[in-house]
Order: structure tokens, then C-alpha cells, then sequence
């Protein structure tokens, strides 16, 4: 019925993102005519550690968790190369991150709720902090599976003013899924997601 999960990473391995040159890297709309160059990165040493503790009751399923170490995901500091033409070279930092986090699961008769949060927090000033949380019901009945629900975000200190983030992506949409099991090798999904 309890659980606990420890985990030590002792050396940072950071996210890759699109190249400055590639389709899905977005450029901000202050940014189109300024030509982007890559400065490289700055890799942050130190070990990484977190902590879960889960409880599975008869009426009910949660769990707490802790973090500290940083964000996979950089943040940009900002040079300039020229004025004329406008030339900025971007450094990828990998900012502290402290994260406090939990979930719940609670089945009625009808359907089960399921919520989690997450508050990011970081004593890195070029680092946005923020809380994502999702929120949804799901309901089977016979062999389909419904799930329906909301992801959001909330910025509580804006740093960066060009960071990518992709763990924010689906944020702020309201996200849909009907599932049917046809036999123990074929089913049929429909699923969508909603930008608010």
C-alpha cells in the first residue's frame, strides 16, 4: 500500500532541442529579423536527487513528490554580435530547479478523478517558475475507455524572456481520448487535444 522511490543521478545530461537552423525551433516574434547564432552550451555540475511517497488506500490513491537538481530544458543568455547587421548569440544554461509535486486518484461509482501539480520553482533569475497541473475523469464501460480533461499552467515569476519549453506545450488545453478494445490485438483510438 506505500511506496517510496529514491532517486540520485550524479552527472546533469540535458534535453536536446531543434537547432537554431531547423523547422520546429521557433523564433519569437521580437527576434525574425535578428540573425541567431549558436554559442554553444554551459553543461551545470553537481548531482541531481528526488523522492516520491505513494499511498494506495481502499478509497482513494495519492502521492508527494520532491526534486532538486535542474531543468533538462535551457534557458538562453543573450550576446551581441553585431548591430548592423543584427546578430545575437545564444548560450544554452541549464537553471536549478526545485520541484514539489503530487497527485490523486479517487474512482466513484460514475468515473474516476484524477489530478496532479507540479510547482516549479528556481533560484536561477533567468528561469521562469511556474505550476502545471492537470485535472481529468475517466469512464470505462464495457470495452471502451472515455478520458477527458484539462492541462494548464501558471507563470508565478517571468525570467526568461527566451526559454524553450516543451514540458509547457500542451498547456492550457483541454484534452480528449475514446479508446476501444476489439480483442487482445486490436483496438481503435480517437484522441484530441484543444488549445484554449
Amino acid at each position: 500500500a506505500n511506496t517510496l522511490d529514491l532517486v540520485f543521478v550524479p552527472r546533469f545530461t540535458g534535453s536536446r532541442i531543434p537547432l537554431l537552423n531547423q523547422r520546429w525551433f521557433v523564433v519569437p516574434p521580437a527576434a525574425v529579423n535578428v540573425a541567431l547564432l549558436d554559442g554553444g552550451a554551459q553543461y551545470p555540475g553537481g548531482p541531481q536527487f528526488g523522492v516520491r511517497y505513494g499511498r494506495i488506500d481502499k478509497e482513494v490513491e495519492y502521492s508527494v513528490s520532491y526534486y532538486e537538481g535542474y531543468n533538462n530544458l535551457p534557458v538562453f543568455n543573450t550576446s551581441i554580435v553585431s548591430l548592423a547587421p543584427p546578430a545575437v548569440s545564444l548560450v544554452s544554461t541549464f537553471p536549478r530547479l526545485r520541484a514539489f509535486g503530487g497527485d490523486l486518484v479517487v474512482p466513484t461509482r460514475y468515473f474516476t478523478l484524477k489530478a496532479e501539480a507540479e510547482d516549479m520553482s528556481s533560484s536561477t533569475l533567468q528561469a521562469n517558475e511556474y505550476v502545471l497541473y492537470v485535472a481529468q475523469l475517466e469512464r470505462q464501460w464495457k470495452e471502451w475507455l472515455f478520458i477527458g480533461g484539462y492541462a494548464g499552467d501558471a507563470i508565478t515569476r517571468r525570467g526568461a524572456a527566451f526559454d524553450f519549453a516543451a514540458d509547457r506545450g500542451l498547456a492550457r488545453s483541454f484534452v480528449g481520448r475514446a479508446s476501444l478494445t476489439i480483442d487482445a490485438n486490436r483496438s481503435l483510438a480517437i484522441e484530441g487535444v484543444v488549445r484554449q
